[in-house]
């Protein structure tokens, strides 16, 4: 799980790890073992985790916002590969943003301008200074729009 990875503070092995999760991607999708051309991955999910009634703060790095973001640059690093040409695989940050406030689910997110930048958005500012190939939106918004609508 993502919080045990980031537990150990090691960048070094959070590279090495999407390198394989993209190695093994990339071959699964060459031998055609899953029946599809798709190499778009969902992940890295770079959460904060701020609540601990939220149900998926295992799935992310946890609650430091300079350790979700070399989390964030370390995985997507490694899971889209060298190849200055080439994506190993694609990788797709998500959930921007603010996604670990969907504590019910049919809850609406108002952080202030200061904790956006402060806690929400580095991690993916880091992911998109790696080279990211996309992100998937939040789940809640304001108004019936999704937070990424939002900013």
């Amino acid at each position: 799980m993502s919080i045990g990875m980031a537990a150990s503070f090691n960048k070094t092995l959070w590279r090495s790890i999407g390198d394989v999760v993209g190695r093994e991607a990339r071959g699964a999708a060459n031998a055609n073992l899953y029946h599809t051309n798709a190499l778009t991955f969902w992940a890295p999910n770079i959460n904060i985790a701020r609540d601990s009634r939220w149900g998926r703060n295992q799935e992310t790095p946890g609650e430091d916002p300079h350790t979700n973001s070399e989390y964030a640059k370390a995985l997507v690093t490694g899971m889209q590969g060298d190849d200055p040409e080439w994506l190993q695989i694609s990788a797709c940050a998500k959930h921007f943003a603010v996604h670990s406030w969907n504590t019910p689910s049919n809850y609406m997110a108002y952080p202030t301008a200061q904790d956006l930048a402060d806690t929400y958005f580095p991690a993916f500012q880091a992911a998109a200074g790696a080279g990211v190939s996309g992100f998937m939106c939040s789940y809640n918004g304001v108004n019936g729009l999704p937070m990424c609508a939002q900013h």
